[in-house]
């Protein structure tokens, strides 16, 4: 939980080896109402293709990570570019579940208020 922090880094497991089986974290960034969070994902290798096993979810919202908006249509996992989001709200949700890691480095992401 980083609460009311400026600026940090997440990331899964182990990282940059590769992560364990069957891990299930979630990451929680809360700002004042009246700030936005830019979370950029910096290295992303996560097993699997969609429909995704192991994956990493972003969601923002006011409440908890079950009730919070998912940022992208759809879970995230395989290899993908760096890329960047922005919240409209004032928490961050980064979930990260996993089957198996296959050899795969999971991810690394910073985020800044």
């Amino acid at each position: 939980m980083y609460d009311k922090a400026k600026h940090g880094v997440i990331f899964s497991p182990l990282w940059p080896l590769p992560y364990p089986d069957d891990v299930d974290c979630i990451w929680t960034v809360s700002v004042r109402d009246d700030q936005n969070i830019k979370l950029s994902m910096y290295d992303f290798d996560v097993q699997g293709h969609v429909p995704c096993t192991s994956f990493v979810e972003i969601r923002t919202g006011y409440t908890n990570y079950e009730g919070a908006k998912p940022i992208h249509t759809q879970e995230q996992c395989g290899q993908e570019k760096p890329f960047s989001v922005v919240t409209e709200k004032s928490k961050l949700y980064v979930a990260f579940k996993s089957t198996n890691s296959s050899g795969h480095r999971g991810f690394v992401a910073g985020f800044v208020v």
